[in-house]
């Protein structure tokens, strides 16, 4: 495989040195990223009066948010005004319903000016298309593509539906044998491509549950593609790293800022995992990758975690480095009106941004 890293020309630096008591080989880290340029964003709160929601998608002139507030997994709001239009996704047990785990990628189909969205429900449905413009003119839910993915696949939240013979997405942490990612045929059930994780952190114990909620952890991360460019992009939640790859496999580019294994000691790690909090979330633009990245991890309870947006280019180049007031579990860009708009958890706070200036620039 090709592997690229993106080293900066500045002096190189230590990773959460002030962490942990492991020595790193300065020889084997990457140097700090140094930006292009450094924003300051204080952001709008909006959707005031939607309650909790977990995560929005921008689906063309829509926004798709995951809500636990209301018996749909999901409401429809407009762009222009974030106003409800509409709710998807029943919860309960019926063929057209959704279980609560019922995972929306961002991932949507326009044809013919109808809206469709592509859903993961890792233990019923599996992946499968719905009609959203039948939604919003009050017909009845209905499944319009469905493709059964069996529980060897364990696949978790960010899936992707790339043709009839091949689904796209992470594996959960549960798997024993846990991948970074895997393409699976829904056709004849076959797991074509597997990719390990990586780097690899030593772990001596065999104890399944300790395998499963405790060592896979390191390795839990964000995932999204861009088919257009043929490309799968992840952000490692504990590790400080982005990586690209191809459909197959391939691991073409590494963006990484400091160690290449920041986990030396897993023991430290597991008791302390708020201190390598790195990437929470991802989302792809033709000409830019955003991630969201923790940048205040020894931020106590009563205090508010910051946060930042990094912007990439395709090849890696740091462009622009966002810092933004709350830490953003989750976002979305909104190209045509120049928003980035996210969701800080902790807070329950749903917080627009302009982005204006950022998206013009990597656009030009």
């Amino acid at each position: 495989m090709k592997i690229e890293t993106i080293i900066c020309n500045v002096v190189l630096i230590l990773f959460l040195g002030s962490v942990t008591s492991c020595h790193y080989n300065t020889e084997l880290d990457n140097a700090q990223f140094t930006f292009e340029r450094e924003i300051h964003l204080e952001g709008e709160e909006i959707l005031g009066t939607e309650g909790f929601i977990w995560s929005l998608e921008v689906v063309d002139t829509l926004l798709v948010g995951w809500t636990r507030m209301s018996d749909y997994q999901y409401v429809i709001c407009n762009l222009k005004d974030y106003t409800k239009i509409a709710e998807i996704g029943r919860l309960g047990e019926g063929p057209d319903e959704f279980d609560g785990s019922t995972y929306f990628s961002g991932q949507y189909d326009n044809i013919n000016d109808s809206l469709y969205l592509w859903f993961f429900q890792p233990h019923r449905n599996g992946v499968f298309r719905v009609n959203l413009s039948q939604v919003l003119n009050k017909e009845k839910l209905a499944f319009d593509r469905k493709f059964k993915v069996r529980p060897h696949a364990n696949l978790t939240l960010d899936v992707f539906y790339l043709n009839d013979s091949t689904i796209i997405g992470p594996q959960t942490n549960t798997a024993i044998d846990m991948k970074r990612f895997i393409t699976y045929n829904p056709a004849n059930h076959d797991i074509t491509v597997m990719v390990d994780n990586f780097p690899k952190v030593e772990n001596r114990n065999n104890d399944i549950d300790f395998i499963q909620f405790k060592y896979n952890h390191v390795y839990l991360n964000r995932f999204d593609v861009d088919e257009a460019k043929g490309k799968a992009v992840q952000a490692m939640r504990y590790f400080n790293r982005i990586d690209v790859f191809d459909f197959e496999g391939n691991n073409d580019l590494s963006i990484v800022e400091g160690p290449e294994n920041p986990i030396c000691d897993l023991d430290h790690f597991i008791n302390n995992q708020n201190l390598y909090l790195c990437y929470q979330d991802l989302c792809l633009i033709e000409n830019g990758i955003f991630a969201s990245f923790c940048d205040d991890k020894t931020a106590t309870e009563d205090e508010i975690r910051k946060g930042q947006i990094r912007v990439f280019d395709w090849k890696g180049n740091p462009k622009f480095l966002i810092h933004t007031p709350y830490n953003l579990d989750t976002f979305t860009i909104d190209e045509n009106n120049g928003w980035l708009i996210g969701c800080c958890i902790e807070e329950d706070k749903k917080l627009r941004f302009n982005i204006s200036s950022v998206l013009k620039e990597l656009n030009s």
